[in-house]
């Protein structure tokens, strides 16, 4: 998405920025290691970086269109936002 958001995932005290950015970048190098890489593959892209939850969520709410849907929750909804976006 082009955000600069390494160290700022929580506020929540303790919190394991240093696992979370070598997750990332793991995640990063199974698609490449290059950013957009799988543009063209989403379910790779979410197989490699994301939750199972994310397409099924996306799903439900492609499904809803026809009316008005709220997304409520933490950041799997927004994530899951953005790759609706993605996809329409």
């Amino acid at each position: 998405m082009g955000i600069d958001a390494e160290g700022k995932v929580s506020s929540m005290p303790g919190n394991p920025h240093e696992l979370k950015a070598r997750t990332v970048k793991e995640g990063m190098n199974a698609l490449g290691g290059k950013f957009g890489s799988s543009k063209e593959d989403p379910i790779r892209a979410v197989s490699c970086l994301g939750d199972p939850m994310m397409p099924a969520f996306a799903g439900l709410v492609l499904g809803a269109a026809s009316v008005p849907v709220l997304m409520a929750g933490g950041t799997q909804p927004f994530q899951s936002f953005f790759q609706l976006i993605w996809l329409m």
